[in-house]
């Protein structure tokens, strides 16, 4: 039987850390947290549960991670964050499957929760991402582990059945602050790269990416939330470029 530890990156105080701690207990032989909040309630959760905790700097958990993996000695390692917590169905795959493992990795489904509607269109779903790797092909780990790499070119992959479920935004005033957040963020990464804006992509690329997520991705099944999503999604990319173009003017101004 595969020894199999989980590592969970602390997310927020506002998850269900609990719950995903328990989704993980009956398929893992340690349990690893790794917080780069410091979270007092993070701490006294993992202190009660007996757990494996472990304090990061936002900035260095990539380096912290890759340092945690490097000192354990399971054959597999489960990647996940505190906002996730294992289906039924996926757990009972890892239970019955736990002796066959023998690929390099696993992809597993990701179920991602917007204000409490489970979003199963809007090009959100299906998305794989590799989360269970033997740990000597965890050859680099970063803060966003969907883009786990692989070592190796020619590694074999599997897939385990069932959904890990991931709440992303518990509401929309969540949604909307993070929004603000991250176009900021991504206005400034464009202008240290040079990169201006027009009126195309102020008007014309939001609306085309709400047509994209909402009629072509079928985001409208997803009812009166996923047409929300669609329309923060387009209204992203809007304020991206319009922040953008406002950094170009003070620019100029100085």
């Amino acid at each position: 039987m595969a020894d199999i530890t989980a590592i969970i990156i602390y997310r927020s105080d506002n998850d269900d850390f609990e719950k995903c701690i328990k989704s993980v207990h009956e398929i893992t032989d340690v349990i690893v947290v790794l917080d780069p909040l410091k979270s007092d309630k993070a701490r006294m959760i993992c202190r009660d549960k007996e757990i494996d905790y472990q304090t990061s700097d936002a900035e260095k958990i990539g380096k912290d991670l890759r340092k945690t993996v490097e000192g354990m000695k399971p054959e597999y390692l489960l990647f996940l964050r505190s906002n996730e917590y294992l289906s039924g169905q996926l757990k009972n795959s890892l239970i019955n499957q736990r002796q066959l493992l023998n690929n390099d990795a696993y992809r597993i489904n990701i179920l991602k929760n917007y204000y409490g509607q489970w979003m199963k269109h809007s090009g959100l779903y299906p998305d794989y991402q590799v989360r269970l790797l033997k740990k000597q092909e965890a050859h680099q780990v970063i803060p966003e582990i969907e883009k786990i790499a692989i070592s190796g070119e020619t590694k074999t992959t599997g897939v385990i059945p069932g959904d890990l479920y991931s709440v992303i935004y518990k509401n929309i005033w969540e949604h909307i602050q993070i929004m603000n957040i991250v176009t900021e963020r991504d206005a400034h990464m464009l202008l240290d790269k040079g990169i201006k804006t027009n009126i195309i992509k102020i008007v014309f690329h939001p609306l085309a990416q709400f047509l994209m997520l909402f009629f072509i991705k079928l985001g409208f099944l997803d009812g009166f939330y996923g047409m929300v999503n669609t329309v923060i999604s387009g209204h992203t990319i809007f304020l991206t470029q319009v922040k953008l173009r406002e950094l170009h003017r003070l620019n100029r101004s100085k």
